[in-house]
């Protein structure tokens, strides 16, 4: 399984600008829960009065990321 997430940017009026994104691969999840670790990177930004940082996560990031099955 992989886990991709975003650090989004949204401005009052709704415009959402990613600012850093990241992705990690998850052994076969368990029965509970999960600790995940991704690496965003590093950035100096900051947030204008009224905007609003938004996390996204997600497990899957079509189209920049297609996880192909492998035939054996």
């Amino acid at each position: 399984m992989h886990v991709f997430a975003k650090l989004v940017d949204v401005s009052p009026d709704g415009r959402a600008a990613m600012l850093l994104r990241g992705q990690s691969s998850v052994k076969t999840p368990g029965d509970g829960a999960q600790t995940v670790e991704l690496y965003l990177g590093h950035t100096g930004y900051r947030v204008e009065d009224g905007h609003r940082l938004r996390l996204q996560i997600a497990s899957i990031y079509f189209p920049l990321y297609v996880d192909l099955p492998c035939h054996g």
